[in-house]
């Protein structure tokens, strides 16, 4: 795959929270000061999910220790979601309760990083397996 110097390989799901977390909070804040207009503050917390499932998912393939990663990534994964939870709690942005389909949101999200982790895996196997011949 990659050589162990690679950067791609030195990505930590804890620097990818700390970007998301940043991000989204970046963007409420700029919806909050009505810099643009959004009706839910969960449309962001939404992109910063799709965001953070999608470049999860490429650095997974790419990794040497790969059940290390993928543990991690899957407990941040948890983590940004009840981050965002506790912060609707709070009142730091729109309640998730306040969304159409809240449950949907977070189902949806779920299923699709874990449908991605496993597809990523198998091209990666597949990859792997196919370079041994």
């Amino acid at each position: 795959m990659l050589n162990a110097n690679h950067p791609l390989l030195k990505v930590n799901p804890v620097i990818q929270f700390i970007s998301i977390l940043t991000i989204v909070t970046i963007a409420i804040l700029l919806s909050k000061l009505n810099v643009y207009h959004n009706s839910n503050d969960w449309n962001v917390v939404c992109f910063g999910l799709l965001f953070y499932i999608v470049i999860n998912v490429v650095l997974g393939i790419f990794q040497y220790k790969v059940l290390l990663y993928i543990g991690l990534s899957i407990l941040i994964y948890i983590a940004l979601l009840f981050c965002f939870l506790f912060m609707g709690k709070f009142g730091l942005i729109d309640s998730i309760r306040s969304t159409s389909s809240h449950k949907m949101v977070i189902v949806a999200s779920t299923v699709f990083y874990v449908v991605l982790t496993v597809i990523s895996q198998l091209i990666r196997l597949l990859y792997t397996q196919t370079q041994n011949i």
